[in-house]
C-alpha cells in the first residue's frame, strides 16, 4: 500500500498503475493531513498511465491497419486482391439495394496472351506485363470505385454509384486502350491482349447472378478474339506460302 505522496510521486515516475486498493486506502483515511497531496499523487499517476496506455492503442491501431492493407493488397500488382474485392462488391450491391447507390459495373478482365508472354520471354516478363496492366486499372478509375487482380492474369473493375449507360461507355474506352498496352523487354516489344466481360446491376441483382452474366460475356469475347487470332494467323499463312511459291511479290504487296 502507497502510505506517503513522496512514495506514489516516485511510482508515477516509474510507470506504477494506482490500483483500486490505493484508491480504497486513499478514501478511508480521508481526514488525513496528507490526503490532497495523496490523491492528487495518484490521481497524476493515473493520467500519466492513461497517456501512455492511450499511446500504446493508438500505435496497435496503426499496425492493424497497416495489417489490413497488406491482407487486402495483391502483393505484386499493389491493387485489391480477390477477399477486398469481395467486401468492396457485397457493399455496393448492398448499396444499391437499400437505394444508396444509381448501380454499378461490373467489368471482368483476362488476359489472352499470358501464357504465351511467359513462355517466350520468360515469367519475369510476364509479372512486369500484369503490373503494367494493374498500373493502367489503377489510373483508370475513380476514388470510390475498385480494380482488384483476382489472381493469375484474372482482374476486374467495379465502377460504383453509376449510370449504367456511361460506365458501358467508359469500360468499353478502357478495353480498347488496355488493348493498345505494351512494355519494352530486353530490346523487344510485348504487347498486351486481353478479353472483357461487362455486366451493370442494380436493385435486386444477386453477386452470384452479376459475376456469372458478366463471366459468361468474358467467354464471349475471348471466344471471338480467338477466332480473329486463328483468322489473323490463318491469313499470314496463307501469305507467306504464296510469297514461298511466288506466286505474288514482296512489290505486290505495298501497292
Amino acid at each position: 500500500m502507497l502510505t506517503q505522496p513522496s512514495e506514489i510521486a516516485g511510482f508515477t515516475q516509474n510507470g506504477y498503475a494506482p490500483t483500486v486498493k490505493d484508491l480504497q486506502d486513499l478514501f478511508a483515511n480521508k481526514d488525513n493531513n496528507n490526503f490532497a497531496a495523496k490523491a492528487l499523487s495518484i490521481f497524476s499517476a493515473m493520467q500519466q498511465n492513461l497517456k501512455e496506455a492511450q499511446t500504446v492503442i493508438a500505435e496497435q491501431q496503426e499496425e492493424i491497419m497497416a495489417l489490413e492493407k497488406v491482407a487486402d493488397t495483391d502483393f505484386m500488382t499493389g491493387l485489391a486482391n480477390r477477399r477486398q474485392f469481395e467486401r468492396a462488391f457485397a457493399v455496393e450491391v448492398d448499396r444499391i439495394n437499400r437505394g444508396h447507390s444509381a448501380g454499378g459495373l461490373l467489368v471482368m478482365i483476362d488476359l489472352d496472351n499470358f501464357k504465351q508472354i511467359n513462355d517466350t520471354f520468360g515469367h519475369q516478363a510476364g509479372d512486369e506485363c500484369l503490373k503494367c496492366v494493374a498500373d493502367f486499372l489503377n489510373e483508370s478509375v475513380r476514388t470510390f470505385d475498385t480494380a482488384a487482380r483476382l489472381g493469375g492474369d484474372e482482374y476486374v473493375v467495379i465502377f460504383a454509384d453509376t449510370n449504367a449507360e456511361l460506365a458501358i461507355g467508359r469500360a468499353q474506352e478502357m478495353a480498347v486502350a488496355l488493348n493498345k498496352l505494351s512494355i519494352e523487354w530486353e530490346g523487344e516489344t510485348i504487347d498486351i491482349r486481353a478479353s472483357v466481360g461487362l455486366k451493370d446491376f442494380n436493385k435486386g441483382a444477386t453477386i452470384e447472378n452479376i459475376m456469372s452474366a458478366a463471366d459468361d460475356t468474358l467467354y464471349e469475347d475471348k471466344k471471338q478474339n480467338k477466332q480473329k487470332e486463328e483468322l489473323i494467323t490463318t491469313k499470314e499463312e496463307d501469305l507467306n506460302h504464296q510469297l514461298f511459291k511466288g506466286e505474288i511479290s514482296v512489290l505486290t504487296l505495298h501497292q
